[in-house]
């Protein structure tokens, strides 16, 4: 019985099944979000362009803190029904956080209980129930592996993710760094000509953040200035030995505020510790990871 068994087993496409349960709990986690739309981060980032983008200071709950690209072109989302606007920015979040680790994993990452939040099982369902973009920023993160102009999402959503470059310039790859950096002017510039007053009011918001030199976080109560240099030594070690988890982490250490949805960040780093890179991000020269 069991030696006839086993060759019907084998033959179950197990990896198939998996990925589709997967799917089915994260989709079941993403309607449950949707339908419980609340006063929460998104709904800050909603009210940003009504209120005007900057006038609450750094830190204060509901400020808007990203650079003016970001609100741009969230701006069509943002003239829809706050419910609406919900549905598509948790439709956002989880298809982000799908496109990083795949179905199976994004539903166990969804169900990890580490590290301990309160109301919710871990950091990155705290982010996603949260509405804070963070998972946004960590796609761009992984995708500028294969796309080096990815980096204009992280760069313009936060400033200290730059410390990824790190990467390009210890391997020499100079065309990576110019369409990084290329990409991220192109659009800041854009963005400039359009509305100018918008970036001088967002650079009087970072420096508030820089006086403030962030706030107290769990798990890792260290100023700013030396999870920075951490965050650059670490990349450089990574880029050093190839190992690509180690962007996500440092892009993770170099945010002013950790919080909540900083810790959501090292999602980035999961897929290349498990399987090596996410199969859609790879590029002939297939990215490898010897952990």
């Amino acid at each position: 019985m069991v030696e006839r068994a086993l060759p019907v087993l084998r033959s179950v496409p197990w990896r198939l099944l998996l990925d589709l349960a997967g799917l089915v709990s994260v989709g079941i986690y993403a309607m449950w979000w949707i339908d419980r739309p609340w006063n929460n981060d998104a709904r800050g980032i909603y009210d940003a362009w009504d209120r005007g983008l900057y006038t609450l200071p750094w830190l204060e709950r509901g400020a808007y803190v990203y650079a003016p690209p970001f609100a741009q072109v969230i701006w069509p989302l943002a003239r829809l029904p706050f419910e609406a606007f919900w549905a598509a920015w948790v439709t956002l979040q989880v298809g982000a956080l799908l496109l990083i680790a795949g179905p199976l994993l994004s539903a166990v990452i969804l169900l990890l209980p580490w590290p301990s939040i309160p109301d919710y099982p871990n950091a990155v369902a705290a982010t996603i129930g949260n509405g804070n973009p963070q998972l946004i920023m960590t796609l761009g993160v992984v995708a500028a592996y294969r796309w080096p102009a990815a980096w204009a999402l992280p760069l313009l959503m936060k400033v200290t993710p730059a410390v990824g470059l790190l990467w390009y310039v210890v391997r020499r790859e100079w065309r990576n760094l110019v369409m990084a950096i290329g990409a991220t002017v192109v659009v800041s510039g854009i963005s400039f000509v359009i509305a100018a007053d918008l970036w001088l009011d967002w650079f009087r918001v970072l420096s508030q953040a820089t006086e403030a030199d962030a706030r107290q976080v769990e798990l890792i109560y260290l100023p700013l200035a030396l999870r920075l240099a951490l965050a650059l030594a670490l990349v450089g070690w990574g880029a050093w030995t190839d190992r690509y988890w180690t962007v996500p982490l440092g892009v993770m250490l170099s945010l002013p505020a950790i919080a909540l949805g900083g810790y959501a960040v090292a999602v980035g780093a999961i897929p290349f510790l498990w399987r090596g890179s996410p199969g859609w991000m790879r590029r002939r020269s297939d990215v490898t990871t010897d952990g």
